[in-house]
């Protein structure tokens, strides 16, 4: 348990190996959804110029700034198994101006996931787990603007494995392992993961204060909101069925 209560994931790897933490459901999801439900534009301008509509996405989230006049985005459109592990969780967008724009909503996206991944790694820390580095692959981890905003909120070094399939790459390394061509696995793991670190980014002091007063208003909002939800999923959207 960490100290809040919430039951982490604990994975045995093998070899002797364990992996503690959490899993989300709304990372790359969120952002699919502005592509293809709100911010469709950016969909046809990529087709148009044979482009990356999450190149463009991302692009025009780094004209914005951090924590976009206010913005803070819950990005809970599944609702969230971890770490509130609460299915009638919404996606809220607080904070709404007129002076807020399409860059401030993708911005404040981007920064939303990334307080759901702090809120993991603070039930890390509850737990004695005192990470000095977070490495992080998969396809949101081209963005260098995602990879920023994910140091500074986390306030910890980032180190991106230039690998998209980070899963098949775990698989990789337990194959090689399995098959003799690696007796240790800690060398596996330092040749083909290490060996392909391609950039490290060092979070901002400045900005990680900036992203902690922000990431706790962000756990004010849920926790302000987590029993609206639950009403509003059974006396609106299920038609009063009781979901206790």
């Amino acid at each position: 348990m960490d100290l809040s209560g919430k039951r982490l994931f604990c994975y045995y790897l093998g070899y002797g190996k364990w992996m503690v933490g959490g899993a989300i459901n709304n990372a790359g999801t969120t952002l699919k959804w502005l592509k293809d439900k709100i911010l469709k534009a950016e969909k046809h301008i990529a087709g148009v110029l044979e482009g990356d509509v999450y190149e463009i996405l991302c692009k025009e989230a780094s004209l914005s700034s951090p924590v976009p006049k206010g913005l803070i985005f819950l990005p809970f459109l599944t609702g969230e198994r971890f770490p509130i592990r609460d299915p009638y969780a919404n996606g809220v967008l607080f904070g709404l101006r007129v002076s807020v724009d399409r860059r401030d909503i993708v911005r404040s996206a981007l920064e939303g996931i990334a307080f759901t991944l702090r809120w993991i790694y603070e039930a890390l820390k509850g737990v004695g787990v005192k990470p000095i580095e977070v490495r992080i692959g998969g396809g949101g981890a081209r963005s260098k603007l995602w990879r920023e905003i994910i140091a500074n909120v986390l306030n910890v070094r980032l180190s991106y494995t230039g690998y998209e399939n980070a899963t098949l790459l775990g698989g990789l390394i337990y194959a090689l392992r399995a098959l003799g061509y690696y007796e240790d696995l800690n060398k596996a793991i330092r040749d083909i993961v290490e060996g392909g670190l391609t950039e490290v980014t060092e979070p901002d002091e400045v900005l990680s204060k900036r992203y902690l007063k922000a990431f706790e208003l962000f756990k004010r909002i849920y926790l302000a909101l987590k029993d609206i939800s639950k009403y509003h999923y059974s006396s609106i959207i299920a038609g009063g069925e009781d979901v206790r």
